[in-house]
């Protein structure tokens, strides 16, 4: 029987719903969530609103309806009230908005009219409820001072490069009177904030208002009554995200490792002790003087821990983590620093630190679910019986995930939103395991070409993950950003590898590359190429390699390093150390990851750029790079294609304009995607 699937297209990808920030209410009986487009539509805002799908079995509904871009849900402590950010208002800058619980759009489907809460010049981000449910803090961002809205009135346009500084900072907003309050001064950049039981925060802060200072930010308090932050913790090389202060106001736990992306932040739990006050400290030195040195929960875990919730009694953190490539839900117990592994299977949660997962009064866990056949849908797991509600301890596989799971949570889908996967024919997913050169034992995935008849030989396209502090999870690798189903439609197998550097293995195999960005992690990757050819499965003549960001970097060095790949695709990648470093806006990644000065002549910067061995190389090479990427500004792709075409290599280079790191313009992902296809068609056959 012929089946009436078909591949996927890159006009599939943009067609999915995106969804994202999943907040169960504390009664669990109501999840919120984001939902919307995948691209914007030329230089417009994403459509996206607040969603609600009841656990008791009903529909998913909106629950907003602004015109544009509705997003960043977040419950009152007692559940009645729903804060959001919108930009609904004609200047398109977000504000906050209330939506009661019981207003019409919550319980008759229709999106109703909230209630604007905030009008304040700025850009706001982030949200979060103070513990007793009467103020709201949020991050903003300082507006332009009289003295520059002048000069721009003049025409004078000069661009003074990291002079005028824009602070974000924390502020607060009461809810029974809107008034709006600046808590932290000073020069100060706060990337993330805290609550705590006194009305004070535990901060995330930088030096500087931009990127580069978060790779060296540290650990800050400041108290209720405002003011300048004052270090409580900082170490060099590491970062920090996720500062949560205990219920009692006690303790701060927190996450740290090296990390190559604000956000992507799986590694090591560390929990310190807090004093009463507005120093937070439990000497009574000065921080400057002495720093606390925190407890680390995890150290020599083999896991990477992304998210952190402390539980109602402030005695164990519950935690989830990515273990062995697989998602997990966990509990850390405080006191011991014991874990429990409440389930474990082959999915991928929707990643956001900032969601409530766990509702406080039912235990109930809603998420963003995906496995390697389904992209992602709101799930929610219950402890199965009668026995404790918070913390499960008997379950049946669930019928969603492709493993057995470890017994604890009993699942249940509560959305539906791509039907389209009906139709459309996905290659199989299989778990591969190899060693690196050096024998440190590897893991990653290989996607089958559709319709893959055991032992025959295909073309295989390597597609390496960005970060590279990030790893292939078990996800559904067909919408979106994610090309690689559709590479297997057009009958290429896919090897996704997470070689030495990547989250998932614990933090000393993350921290495993640095200093030798495309020295072992590199060798890692052409060791899993080679452990699919041995497989039967590759064709050793037609090999490619492509990817984006950390991706493009190793692709554009893998051609470089051999001539076996046979086609490439550098996308936003980095060529050129030395001149990334100087125009980056995470110039000081680079620095830490390599543990060097870019101005050494022969040093490591020059040692792995790609550009400096360009006369080796064979393989044909696309280039891609959005024009307006701050990440890896766009003269890297410039640098590598004019060094390609002088020594007579194959290249092309494609710019993309207003795009930055990430691509936003549905147009140009279809666009782009076409291409990544048509060129691996061209060379690989």
């Amino acid at each position: 029987m012929t089946s009436s699937k078909r591949p996927i297209t890159p006009e599939d990808m943009a067609e999915f719903v995106n969804l994202s920030d999943v907040q169960i209410s504390p009664d669990g009986t109501l999840v919120a969530f984001v939902a919307g487009d995948y691209f914007t539509v030329d230089s417009a805002a994403a459509k996206r609103q607040i969603w609600g799908a009841p656990t008791n079995g009903g529909e998913a509904r909106p629950l907003t309806g602004g015109p544009r871009t509705d997003d960043t849900p977040r419950w009152s402590p007692d559940g009645r009230t729903l804060a959001f950010l919108s930009d609904r208002l004609e200047d398109g800058r977000p504000q906050i908005y209330l939506l009661d619980r019981a207003a019409p759009s919550i319980s008759s489907g229709v999106p109703g009219e909230a209630r604007r809460l905030t009008n304040l010049p700025g850009t706001i981000s982030e949200l979060e409820w103070s513990p007793d449910g009467t103020q709201l803090a949020f991050l903003l961002t300082d507006c332009e001072t009289e003295e520059e809205k002048r000069r721009k009135q003049a025409k004078d346009d000069a661009i003074e490069v990291e002079r005028n500084h824009k602070w974000q900072r924390v502020w607060t907003v009461e809810l029974a009177s809107g008034a709006t309050r600046q808590i932290t001064s000073g020069d100060t950049q706060v990337w993330e904030f805290g609550w705590a039981a006194d009305g004070g925060f535990v901060l995330v802060v930088g030096a500087e208002p931009y990127e580069w200072s978060w790779f060296m930010a540290r650990l800050a308090r400041v108290g209720a009554a405002g003011g300048i932050p004052e270090t409580i913790y900082s170490v060099a090389e590491k970062q920090f995200a996720s500062p949560r202060v205990s219920p009692d106001g006690t303790q701060v736990a927190f996450l740290s490792c090296i990390w190559s992306d604000r956000g992507i932040n799986g590694g090591d739990v560390f929990v310190m002790r807090l004093a009463a006050g507005d120093a937070g400290l439990v000497e009574t030195e000065s921080a400057a003087s002495r720093q606390i040195s925190p407890s680390n929960l995890t150290e020599g875990y083999a896991g990477s821990i992304w998210w952190i919730q402390w539980s109602a009694d402030g005695t164990a953190l519950d935690y989830i983590a990515y273990e062995d490539g697989e998602a997990l839900i966990g509990r850390l117990d405080v006191a011991t620093g014991a874990r429990s592994t409440r389930w474990k299977g082959a999915v991928a949660f929707g990643e956001s630190a900032r969601s409530r997962y766990i509702a406080r009064d039912t235990g109930a866990i809603a998420v963003l679910r995906e496995d390697a056949t389904r992209p992602p849908d709101v799930w929610l797991a219950e402890a199965q019986g009668l026995g404790d509600r918070s913390w499960g301890i008997a379950d049946a596989p669930p019928a969603a995930s492709p493993q057995p799971s470890v017994p604890g949570l009993q699942w249940k889908q509560l959305t539906e939103f791509h039907p389209q996967m009906d139709a459309l024919a996905l290659g199989e997913t299989r778990v591969l395991r190899w060693n690196g050169s050096d024998g440190m034992a590897m893991q990653g995935l290989l996607i089958l070409p559709v319709g893959y008849q055991e032992g025959q030989r295909v073309p295989l396209i390597t597609w390496v993950h960005g970060g590279p502090a990030w790893l292939y999870t078990h996800s559904f690798y067909g919408e979106g950003r994610s090309p690689q189903q559709m590479f297997a439609g057009a009958g290429y197998a896919v090897l996704l590898a997470n070689p030495r550097g990547s989250a998932g293995w614990g933090v000393d195999f993350i921290e495993a590359n640095i200093g030798d960005f495309g020295g072992c992690d590199y060798e890692d990757i052409i060791a899993g190429v080679d452990h699919v050819i041995a497989l039967g499965i590759a064709d050793p003549e037609r090999l490619g390699i492509g990817g984006w960001s950390y991706g493009g970097f190793m692709a554009a060095w893998a051609v470089t390093q051999t001539k076996r790949f046979k086609a490439a695709m550098m996308g936003a990648g980095i060529c050129n150390w030395l001149s990334f470093h100087g125009v980056a806006e995470i110039g000081a990644w680079d620095q830490i990851s390599y543990r060097a000065s870019p101005y050494e002549l022969g040093g490591h910067y020059d040692r792995f750029s790609a550009i400096h061995y360009v006369d080796r190389v064979t393989t044909p090479t696309l280039i891609m790079h959005g024009a307006n990427d701050i990440i890896v500004p766009v003269g890297q792709g410039y640098e590598f294609f004019r060094a390609l075409k002088d020594h007579g290599v194959p290249t092309e280079l494609v710019i993309y304009p207003r795009e930055p790191h990430g691509f936003r313009e549905r147009g140009h992902n279809i666009d782009r995607f076409q291409r990544f296809l048509a060129w691996f068609q061209r060379y690989l056959g």
